[in-house]
């Protein structure tokens, strides 16, 4: 595959990976965020590195999804970010694990639920 897209992503560990906007990851693909969206169909090479434990994580893919898409002149809606979703074409057992710690770990903060706080209790007479 002759690439045309190389995008090199780096994260200092799981917990800063969950809340970046790359989070958006899946075992089949992930959301990119750039000024410049690249139209569909472009190949992409994307390198993942956890800069703690030097991980890395070399993926293949395609751009199946741009924002803006670039045949619509209309503008982005509120709350949508620049960049192009990508489906891999090309990824490693370690990739797998990795999502697969990701979607733990979001699952267990979407169990835990938002912190409510303690009703203050009165005394009464």
């Amino acid at each position: 595959m002759s690439l045309a897209l190389e995008v090199a992503l780096r994260f200092d560990d799981l917990e800063k990976a969950i809340g970046a906007e790359t989070a958006n990851v899946s075992r089949e693909g992930l959301f990119i965020p750039m000024d410049r969206p690249k139209p569909l169909g472009t190949p992409v090479k994307v390198r993942l590195q956890n800069a703690r434990t030097a991980t890395a994580f070399t993926l293949e893919g395609v751009v199946v999804r741009c924002l803006p898409d670039l045949e619509d002149p209309r503008p982005l809606e509120p709350g949508q970010t620049r960049g192009i979703a990508v489906f891999l074409t090309r990824t490693t057992e370690e990739w797998a694990r990795f999502c697969d710690a990701l979607a733990e770990r979001r699952a267990d903060e979407f169990n835990a639920g938002p912190t409510v706080p303690e009703r203050p209790k009165f005394a009464v007479d």
